[in-house]
């Protein structure tokens, strides 16, 4: 993995700083109840790596069961288990993800699938999740940036107030190669004071074709589906093959 995974402070003001931002998670989970319904309308289990949270299991847990989550942090499998206490969820790393069974659908989200190290290791880790897929099982992946979009040198700052917490992040871009570096600036208020820290995220940059390589390589038919909320897309492949 080229950074470390969420843990501490990270961990804990995840939801709050997306709450604040105005992520929705529901309409993320909404448009791939319909993604994976036109591919594979009896898909009932689902597995999410890098669940975070939990936030996108929470809703997909209403359309699939059993669910089941996987991440790499500790700390954001604890606050996932205190919000869905009855899901089974592991700390888990998506390049060598073995959980001895498969489900009908399997989604990588929000760009964590970019936290690998090379392309050989995105490879790897796509082939990993694949191999969790019934027969005909569904792959959703959501990519980060290209090399030709991720916008080097910018300076990306957001305020926002969720009850009562305020909450300022600023986030410096750049690059070397492949490697996209997000140096962030966290400042968090709340009636007993101000809390600051810092991190630094390196995640890899692909190509659609090395994406679209990964999947193919995976046994899994893809198509490119350009209206994901987050605005870079969402690889979605179908497992070839046979019970």
């Amino acid at each position: 993995m080229t950074t470390v995974s969420y843990r501490g402070d990270q961990a804990t003001v995840y939801d709050l700083i997306y709450d604040a931002r105005g992520k929705n998670y529901d309409v993320e989970a909404e448009r791939l109840l319909a993604l994976i319904r036109d591919r594979k309308p009896d898909a009932a289990s689902l597995l999410d790596v890098g669940c975070g949270t939990g936030r996108h299991l929470a809703r997909l847990g209403e359309w699939f069961s059993p669910v089941e989550g996987v991440d790499l942090s500790e700390d954001m499998i604890r606050l996932a288990t205190a919000r869905l206490p009855e899901v089974a969820l592991h700390v888990g790393d998506m390049r060598i993800l073995d959980l001895g069974r498969r489900f009908d659908v399997v989604t990588c989200l929000f760009g964590v699938i970019a936290h690998v190290g090379s392309r050989d290791e995105l490879r790897t880790a796509v082939a990993r999740l694949a191999a969790h897929l019934n027969p005909g099982g569904v792959l959703a992946i959501e990519p980060w940036f290209t090399p030709e979009t991720f916008p080097v040198g910018s300076i990306d700052c957001f305020c926002g107030q969720v009850d009562a917490y305020h909450v300022m992040r600023m986030t410096h871009h750049s690059a070397e190669g492949r490697h996209s570096r997000l140096t962030m600036h966290h400042l968090i208020g709340d009636p007993a004071g101000i809390h600051s820290f810092s991190v630094e995220h390196d995640l890899m940059l692909f190509s659609h074709d090395e994406y679209d390589d990964a999947f193919r390589d995976a046994g899994c038919v893809v198509t490119q589906v350009p209206d994901w909320p987050v605005g870079r897309g969402l690889y979605v492949g179908v497992q070839e093959g046979t019970p």
